[in-house]
C-alpha cells in the first residue's frame, strides 16, 4: 500500500497490485484544503489510470458548497478527460444527514457529467468485493 497523501482531513493510498485508490476523510475541511486532495487524486489517478476508487466519508465534517461546487463545475470535467472513463467508484457515505445531502449532490453531478460507475457500500470491504463482481463479469 503506497500512502499518497497523509494530512489530518484526509488520507489518500493506492493499493498498487489491486489498482485501487482509498481515499477517507476526516473532521472539517478548508476550501483549499478539499479542493488540494481532489487535485492529489487527479494527478496520481492519471499517472496510475485509476480504474477503481473507494471514498470513505464516514468521518467528514463539514464541506462548504463552494468547495462541493468546484468539484462538480471544475475538477469533474478535468477528471473526465485525465483518467479512465470506466472508473468504478465505491462511496462510505456519513450518517449525518447534512452530509449525505452532499455528498448526494456530488453524485448526481458525476452520473451526469461522466461515465463513471458510482456505488454506495458500507464498507472498505464490501466496495472491494464489488470491484472484484464487476471484473468476474467483464471476464
Amino acid at each position: 500500500m503506497e500512502i499518497i497523501l497523509d494530512k489530518p482531513y484526509a488520507k489518500i493510498s493506492h493499493d498498487i497490485a489491486n489498482e485501487v485508490f482509498f481515499l477517507q476523510f476526516e473532521g472539517n475541511i478548508s476550501d483549499t484544503d478539499y479542493k488540494d486532495v481532489w487535485e492529489v487524486l487527479l494527478q496520481n489517478g492519471k499517472a496510475c489510470d485509476l480504474k477503481k476508487l473507494i471514498i470513505d466519508q464516514r468521518k467528514i465534517g463539514k464541506v462548504s458548497m463552494t468547495a462541493r461546487a468546484w468539484y462538480l463545475m471544475n475538477w469533474i470535467p478535468r477528471a473526465k478527460k485525465g483518467v479512465n472513463n470506466n472508473c468504478n467508484v465505491a462511496i462510505i457515505s456519513s450518517s449525518y444527514v447534512a452530509n449525505k445531502v452532499g455528498i448526494n449532490y456530488l453524485v448526481n453531478g458525476v452520473k451526469k457529467f461522466t461515465s463513471f460507475n458510482v456505488k454506495f457500500v458500507l464498507s472498505k470491504a464490501e466496495g472491494e468485493d464489488w470491484f472484484k463482481e464487476i471484473a468476474s463479469h467483464a471476464a
